[in-house]
């Protein structure tokens, strides 16, 4: 039988705050985040990627470096709350990270680390809940570097073969095309794919639709649909709260 994950509200959503280092404003973001009241009453909680800006493999000393960070994530795990981390395109491979962070912390439950986009439901509203680079189908370089660095083989080489300080090198070319490539981002061609790809998951019999990764942010209703995009997290300084009267941005500020 097929297991059926419900969101519980009132729930909260965040995404894209590419966090670099302890000392940078993102990392006091992430932190007014999780201390936020919405947070705090919240049943679950869903870190949409790319919460990181650098987050791969199992390198005890990203525990150490964003204990602060950790500390928040055991603390709600501790009273009950459902966590869960959808793997984005900065942040990935982080299963056994984890693993280590539920041994130091002696945790009996778990963070659910997610690898792509999941269906989960409202009642009898199904939930598209993803990072959201799926949905960038046009973008075939793109498209072509998920597939390498999600692989089994670079999930190997993360996990056994690649130093930390490698990884710091990685990050600083990833992080340089990345600027380039937002030079020649267009923002209007970005909104338009992203609402086409969502009215076809509406086509389907998706109600709702909750992603990041396009730096876009949206708020999209129609009838009993709706989409919403978190959009670049330290611009945008919000987060997704969903309750009773349905999604709502709230300001980190």
């Amino acid at each position: 039988m097929t297991q059926i994950f419900q969101i519980t509200t009132p729930s909260v959503f965040f995404s894209d705050l590419h966090v670099t280092s302890v000392t940078d404003e993102r990392f006091m973001l992430l932190e007014k985040f999780l201390d936020s009241d919405q947070a705090k009453s919240s049943h679950q909680i869903f870190l949409l990627g790319d919460i990181f800006d650098l987050m791969i493999g199992p390198h005890e000393s990203y525990l150490h470096e964003y204990k602060t960070f950790f500390d928040k994530i055991a603390h709600y795990l501790n009273q009950g709350k459902i966590i869960y981390y959808f793997q984005g395109n900065h942040d990935f491979h982080i299963h056994k990270l984890f693993q280590l962070f539920y041994k130091k912390y002696k945790l009996s439950k778990n963070v659910s680390i997610i690898d792509g986009p999941m269906i989960f439901h409202i009642g009898e509203k199904r939930i598209y809940l993803a990072h959201g680079d799926e949905l960038d189908i046009e973008n075939l370089p793109y498209q072509r570097y998920k597939k390498i660095i999600r692989s089994s083989f670079a999930r190997f080489l993360a996990n056994h073969l690649v130093t930390k300080n490698m990884l710091k090198k990685i990050g600083s070319y990833l992080s340089k095309k990345s600027k380039d490539h937002q030079k020649n981002f267009n923002w209007n061609d970005t909104f338009v794919l992203y609402r086409n790809y969502v009215q076809k998951l509406w086509d389907k019999g998706i109600h709702g639709v909750i992603v990041g990764h396009s730096h876009v942010c949206d708020a999209w209703e129609e009838g009993v649909h709706f989409y919403y995009n978190v959009g670049f997290a330290p611009e945008e300084r919000q987060f997704l709260f969903l309750n009773h009267d349905g999604p709502q941005f709230v300001p980190l500020d």
